[in-house]
């Protein structure tokens, strides 16, 4: 079982949702800018053991595919714990950022870990990185 997606409604082939953010690296990050490649976008926390099992799939994927065909960015939902969830990406290949500090109309999930597969600006797969 991977995730449940019901803090978000968007169906296959719908559009991308805007998401601008620095990332913990403090580089910028626009989902926009990526239309011709494939993103995927995943929410998380620090202390959610799911998701810590989400982030070494994507891990996974992010050592099998280049940069240049497959972005990653783990948007982190804690509210207090900064410095956890720095430590913990510390651990990975892929882009981290904060929900706080992104400028996006994603909805915070009510679900986590949360994952969307976007490809040429449309949201082909929710939560589904087993068949990435």
């Amino acid at each position: 079982m991977l995730l449940l997606a019901l803090g978000l409604i968007l169906t296959s082939n719908s559009f991308a949702k805007t998401l601008i953010v620095k990332d913990f690296k403090r580089q910028n990050f626009d989902l926009e800018k990526f239309s011709n490649q494939t993103v995927i976008v995943n929410f998380w926390t620090s202390w959610c053991e799911f998701c810590r099992k989400e982030l070494q799939r994507l891990e996974t994927i992010r050592e099998k595919y280049p940069v240049k065909k497959v972005e990653i960015i783990a948007i982190n939902l804690d509210y207090m714990d900064d410095d956890r969830a720095y430590k913990i990406a510390k651990n990975y290949s892929f882009r981290f950022a904060k929900y706080t500090d992104a400028t996006t109309d994603f909805k915070e999930p009510e679900n986590i870990p949360q994952t969307f597969i976007i490809k040429n600006g449309k949201i082909l797969k929710e939560d589904d990185l087993e068949n990435f």
